[in-house]
């Protein structure tokens, strides 16, 4: 075994003697370094990095045919030029610097006005517009062919039959009926029609030949009127009945139009006498007064309009009714 086998067992020491701790063993040196044989020159080795002037993009190349490499030849292939490239990139970064310092000229823009169009292509081109515009014509047309039942304006002094000849009224027509008049009926028979209905209008007899002198009205129209509106305010469908067995006193359901009273869109009366006088009231100023027109056949159509009423029924319940009175009297 040689002296540098690890596995050598330590050399026995005699008592007392203590084995060294560190060993000094002689090695050679290392051999001398060798000068070199040629010395190296730096720019050999790095590529030629001179500024050279900038290609143009538009200048013609020449190519060489390719060369075929043949086994053990060496081909004197020229060198990439790897600065060309830098240079290039220098020289568009330098044009455009200049350019961003020069203002560029801003082409001038001049604002196109658009075509106005007109009312008709606006009307033909909105769907929406038509049927509005068609909803509002077909409104006044309704409201122009069927007028509301009643309209009021303010009262006249309306004295009587002596200023219905100071009115220019329409002329009455073979065959139809003037409201003006006399009374043709007396305040009896006002009380006998009354009774047989079990109106609760009974009483007030006098009060309706008072109020067509008045106004110079026969009060056989004006009853006429009051039973067929109501039946002379017995019909359980009255819409002048209230709740508890009281009513309107409206004897010709006139529309409330702005009335200091009403029930439901009928004005309301506190008495029989108030709702009596203000039916004279109403066909003397607004039908011969306003209107100028006279005769049931004229008033009727206006009074109550075809659109809620049967008319010519509503005419012939009046007329006959009157007719019957005043031939053969109020049946007792």
């Amino acid at each position: 075994m040689s002296d540098a086998d690890p596995k050598r067992r330590p050399k026995k020491t005699a008592p007392g003697q203590r084995l060294p701790r560190f060993e000094a063993r002689a090695q050679p040196p290392p051999p001398p370094p060798r000068p070199l044989a040629k010395s190296i020159e730096f720019a050999d080795d790095f590529p030629d990095v001179r500024p050279r002037p900038a290609r143009s993009s538009t200048a013609s190349r020449t190519t060489r045919p390719p060369q075929r490499l043949v086994l053990g030849q060496e081909i004197d292939a020229p060198r990439p030029n790897r600065a060309a490239p830098l240079v290039e990139a220098a020289a568009d970064l330098d044009l455009a610097r200049q350019l961003g310092t020069r203002p560029v000229p801003l082409r001038p823009s001049f604002p196109v006005a658009q075509a106005r169009r007109s009312f008709l292509e606006l009307f033909w081109g909105n769907p929406w517009l038509m049927l509005l515009v068609g909803a509002v014509c077909l409104g006044v047309y309704i409201l122009a062919s069927a007028p509301s039942k009643v309209t009021f304006s303010n009262y006249m002094n309306w004295g009587g039959a002596n200023h219905a000849a100071n009115v220019a009224l329409a002329p009455v027509a073979p065959g139809e009926h003037s409201v003006i008049g006399p009374p043709t009926i007396s305040a009896d028979d006002v009380e006998t029609v009354l009774r047989q209905y079990n109106s609760p209008a009974v009483g007030t007899g006098s009060v309706w030949i008072d109020m067509g002198k008045k106004y110079g009205i026969d009060p056989a129209y004006a009853l006429a009127f009051f039973i067929h509106e109501s039946s002379a305010g017995t019909n359980p469908g009255w819409a002048g009945l209230k709740p508890g067995g009281e009513s309107t006193h409206n004897i010709g359901n006139i529309i409330c139009a702005g009335y200091s009273r009403c029930f439901g869109r009928f004005r309301d009366y506190t008495s029989w006498d108030e709702g009596i006088e203000d039916w004279y009231k109403l066909i003397a100023n607004e039908y011969i007064g306003g209107r100028g027109i006279q005769t049931v056949e004229q008033i009727l159509p206006v009074y109550a309009p075809a659109f809620e009423n049967n008319v010519d029924a509503y005419i012939s319940a009046v007329v006959s009714t009157v007719d019957e009175w005043r031939r053969n009297g109020v049946s007792r």
